[in-house]
């Protein structure tokens, strides 16, 4: 690789290849460039995937039928949405698998990994820990 231009090319291959595998979010294969990005898209029976990384995000699930799968080492820490917690999910029946949620506090001291709204959530090996509260209902009734 004595060429200065294969060195160019090779640094802007190895650009260009960390920069579409660090995409976090996706649906279908197809990249979002943030989570409030990827649940606006979803459409009912989707399935939100996110890649392992430090998250300081927060959103809002709207589609029904939705699953959030969250890789290991995917942690989502320090910000609320609607001033209540990392997900708030409206839509109906929701799963949410392998969420890692901590630090999680909003003006009104009931923070919440998720706040469900919607009806209906299923959770899979979720660890929600040093927030003021792992899971808040809003009283639309279902089954967690």
């Amino acid at each position: 690789m004595n060429n200065p231009m294969s060195k160019w090319l090779a640094i802007l291959a190895l650009l260009t290849t960390t920069t579409a595998s660090s995409a976090g979010f996706s649906i279908g294969g197809k990249a979002y460039p943030s989570l409030q990005a990827a649940l606006d898209a979803a459409q009912p029976g989707d399935k939100l995937e996110v890649a392992p990384g430090e998250y300081h995000e927060a959103g809002i699930v709207r589609a029904s039928g939705l699953t959030l799968a969250f890789a290991p080492g995917a942690k989502f820490s320090g910000v609320a949405a609607e001033g209540k917690a990392m997900l708030v999910i409206k839509g109906n029946d929701t799963t949410v698998t392998g969420l890692d949620c901590s630090e999680i506090g909003v003006a009104s001291g009931n923070g919440a990994c998720i706040r469900l709204e919607g009806r209906n959530l299923n959770l899979d090996r979720v660890h929600f820990h040093d927030s003021e509260q792992g899971i808040l209902g809003g009283g639309d009734g279902g089954q967690i």
